[in-house]
């Protein structure tokens, strides 16, 4: 795996749009790897938040420092309630990749 295995000062780097119907997440003080992102990820399909042990986790399309782990997916922890949503428009931005 490149990268460093976690990073506090990690952070989500804008890499894509949308460009047909999609489901989003805002996020806001997520966790990953130690990490805190804020922004908007594209939720993996078919997926919506569920309890992973005691936290609320959502799974997205996005990787760490460039390595797309083997369950092809990230997991985020959830802090806020956050709700994916679905999206019409074409040209949003999403965060597809998280490092310094």
């Amino acid at each position: 795996m490149p990268g460093p295995h976690t990073d506090k000062k990690a952070k989500g780097k804008y890499g894509a749009e949308t460009c047909s119907p999609c489901m989003l997440i805002d996020t806001t003080d997520a966790n990953i790897r130690c990490s805190t992102v804020s922004g908007t990820f594209l939720v993996a399909q078919g997926q919506a938040p569920f309890i992973l042990g005691s936290k609320r986790v959502i799974e997205v399309v996005c990787w760490w420092y460039h390595w797309k782990p083997k369950r092809r997916f990230i997991r985020l922890i959830l802090n806020n309630g956050e709700m994916p949503y679905v999206c019409n428009k074409i040209g949003i931005p999403f965060i597809t990749n998280i490092e310094r």
